[in-house]
């Protein structure tokens, strides 16, 4: 998680949140 929020992205406080950004970032990756 450190070098997520290294490069600025935004990491939820709680569980719930952090998956879900989680899952917008990963959705976002070239496959």
């Amino acid at each position: 998680m450190d070098a997520l929020r290294d490069a600025g992205v935004r990491v939820g406080l709680n569980p719930t949140e952090a998956g879900e950004h989680m899952a917008d970032i990963v959705a976002e990756l070239p496959s």
